[in-house]
């Protein structure tokens, strides 16, 4: 883990280095809380990059925040390997993973490649086991997830899942969580695996909330259309 001093004078020289012709830099996505990129440095290492936006958390806390993730490691939750953080720019670097998400092999290319049950449930156990994990490692520090969805579940070469951006959400209220769904992180993060439990057995996209997909098994359930939940 590395990390670069907020009055550090190498500012200007450690941002020019992201988007000079040696390491050349793709958007990979725009989300709310910031924009993420694939880097290729110039010994052919690919990184992702996320470029952290409107989080007033101080450099110090920030600091404090990685070091404290670094220390509790598990092997299905994608650790950062280095980090910067100034007054304006927090960047957190990552291995690149090639396989994508969990909501790209949902939803886009997985036409015509069967996505089998055994799978989903492997992959259903594993992000229970890290999130259950973190919650038990971070529990003193009062750090969740706070942002878990399909798009923040990695694949790694093997396959395996890999739980992402942990704990980089800002501290403020979902407005993604129903109104009844109140309290800690632990408990937005616990409603939000559910949500990627449904996506799994339904193989549907989230529409404008997760709330959508929810009211939508439940309505089938209470129909006795069961059946009609599974992909």
């Amino acid at each position: 883990m590395a990390s670069v001093d907020a009055d550090s004078a190498m500012v200007s020289t450690s941002l020019i280095v992201l988007t000079s012709p040696m390491a050349p830099a793709e958007l990979l996505g725009r989300g709310k809380h910031g924009n993420l990129y694939k880097v290729i440095c110039d010994n052919r290492t690919v990184l992702a990059v996320k470029r952290i936006e409107d989080w007033t958390v101080s450099p110090y806390e920030f600091k404090l925040r990685m070091q404290r993730f670094d220390q509790g490691r598990h092997p299905n939750v994608l650790p950062a390997i280095a980090f910067y953080c100034s007054r304006k720019e927090k960047l957190l670097v990552y291995e690149y993973l090639q396989n994508g998400s969990l909501f790209r092999l949902l939803h886009v290319t997985h036409m015509g490649v069967r996505f089998e049950w055994g799978s989903r449930l492997n992959i259903a156990a594993t992000i229970a086991m890290a999130l259950a994990f973190m919650h038990q490692e971070l529990q003193e520090d009062g750090i969740a997830h706070g942002n878990l969805k399909s798009s923040n579940i990695l694949l790694s070469k093997n396959l395996e899942a890999c739980i992402s951006e942990n704990g980089l959400m800002a501290e403020k209220e979902n407005q993604s969580i129903p109104n009844n769904i109140t309290g800690p992180r632990s408990v937005t993060n616990t409603y939000r695996l559910g949500v990627i439990l449904l996506q799994l057995l339904t193989g549907k996209l989230v529409q404008n909330n997760e709330f959508d997909l929810a009211k939508w098994v439940h309505s089938v359930i209470s129909e006795e259309w069961t059946v009609e939940v599974f992909d």
